[in-house]
């Protein structure tokens, strides 16, 4: 019994952090799609852009390397 207990309170641990990774995720995709929006329809360069959508300076680099392949 307390065995399952135990397996019970990992397992909700381990969806709740999974869950946390998929919205980070999530998020991060969404931020990607609104910077290439705005370079494709608003002609703008992919720093101009993450500036326009407030991105934070220690995330700048992180976005950049996504876009890479488009820029």
């Amino acid at each position: 019994m307390q065995y399952d207990l135990h397996l019970r309170d990992i397992e909700e641990e381990a969806r709740a952090e999974g869950e946390k990774i998929g919205e980070k995720r999530g998020m991060a995709n969404a931020i990607i799609n609104n910077i290439k929006s705005l370079m494709e329809n608003l002609h703008m360069t992919a720093e101009n852009a993450i500036k326009a959508l407030n991105i934070p300076q220690e995330e700048q680099d992180f976005y950049l390397e996504k876009l890479e392949p488009i820029s």
